[in-house]
């Protein structure tokens, strides 16, 4: 049913249950290291808990530590729907947790083509902070929102993967779900507002 939602697309986009309320249904796994789970809040540890973006359920990838002294298996772990495009317009959003720092272990999601390969999309974010920071950090839901006025009636995958990648050192998970209800970003009209002494210029081509 092409209105019960997607995979981080738009309800009519082709995907289903993109905001996992009927838990995996219409999703497949690829290379599972540790774990995918359907959640609704996620106690890490105490004070610290994440939150399904939209709705009550969200997809955790990987398997959540209450501390860094966890360890964490190289590899994968793979979610993934292939469907038609029916919209121009698909969405997902993921947050990325981890006790790593800068240059391991990822998040990523991408999107191509069946009939060529092509990718269409790509985004990868991996761990952050200082060299040593091995304290809980977290991203926030970052929304992906991809252009598919080119790939209408074409079949597409989207995957998303969580991944620990050099060593076993310091867990890595993320979480993904649906990103339809959230508003776009009011314009404020701000008249009064100068910059240097000057109003602020107004793009012709943009707006």
């Amino acid at each position: 049913d092409d209105t019960i939602g997607y995979a981080g697309c738009a309800p009519t986009c082709g995907a289903v249950n993109g905001g996992f309320e009927n838990g995996l249904t219409g999703w497949s796994q690829g290379t599972v290291t540790e774990s995918i789970t359907v959640v609704g809040v996620d106690n890490i540890s105490p004070g610290n808990d994440a939150a399904p973006l939209e709705g009550l359920k969200m997809a955790r990838l990987g398997q959540k530590q209450s501390s860094s002294g966890a360890s964490q298996p190289e590899g994968p772990n793979e979610l993934f729907q292939i469907f038609t495009v029916h919209n121009p317009k698909l969405r997902c959003a993921y947050e990325l947790f981890t006790y790593d720092y800068f240059g391991f272990d990822e998040i990523t999601v991408e999107l191509t083509r069946v009939d060529t390969g092509a990718v269409i999309y790509s985004t990868r974010t991996g761990a952050f902070g200082p060299s040593g920071n091995t304290t809980l950090k977290r991203t926030g839901w970052r929304i992906v929102n991809v252009d598919m006025r080119n790939h209408l009636g074409k079949q597409v995958r989207l995957q998303i993967s969580s991944e620990g990648t050099s060593d076993t050192l310091y867990a890595t998970w993320g979480y993904v779900d649906s990103a339809e209800m959230q508003k776009p970003l009011d314009i404020v009209d701000t008249p009064a507002t100068t910059v240097g002494g000057e109003p602020p210029m107004l793009d012709p081509a943009t707006g």
